[in-house]
């Protein structure tokens, strides 16, 4: 993820790239992707494998790694690893400093719809289940704002939410 032509951030897993490596690593660029800095490499017990990286600012960002969330609020120096008891399986973003959404679905199946919209008001650090999400949702896109987002369903359904998934239309 990019916030500007030169400040990014980028995750991946050693799997498949380094034999003599496991799990997951984050790298950052300040010159636009010519140099990178490890800033989480496979030593740090970081998680198995990463899902996406968000940063809402060049201070405040998080990268989903598995079983855990990596938060950091100062440009990647340091991550904090949050262990949330309700953490959803897939984080799909982060609007603003306090507010993130993820998808999880159906027990023993993370993957398999229909899925439960979560959300977080306090940075990852507990998520919780977004009432009224549509039962034949199969994506969900969130807005800038946090709180515009759509639902669209594999029958061609879709819906808006403007507060948040509380309520649809």
């Amino acid at each position: 993820v990019f916030l500007d032509d030169h400040v990014g951030w980028a995750t991946g897993d050693w799997q498949g790239v380094d034999i003599y490596h496991r799990g997951m690593f984050i790298v950052h660029t300040r010159d636009g992707g010519r140099t990178w800095t490890h800033q989480i490499n496979h030593d740090s017990g970081a998680g198995s494998y990463s899902q996406g990286v968000w940063f809402v600012d060049d201070h405040n960002g998080w990268v989903d790694a598995g079983p855990y969330l990596w938060r950091t609020h100062d440009g990647g120096e340091t991550w904090t690893r949050l262990e949330p008891s309700a953490k959803p399986y897939r984080v799909l973003r982060f609007a603003d400093i306090d507010t993130g959404f993820g998808l999880n679905g159906v027990e023993g199946s993370p993957w398999a719809p229909p899925y439960t919209l979560m959300r977080t008001s306090d940075c990852g650090v507990s998520w919780s289940p977004v009432e009224l999400v549509p039962e034949w949702q199969q994506a969900i896109w969130i807005g800038d704002d946090g709180t515009t987002l759509w639902a669209v369903g594999a029958a061609g359904q879709i819906a808006r939410s403007v507060d948040g998934g509380h309520t649809w239309s």
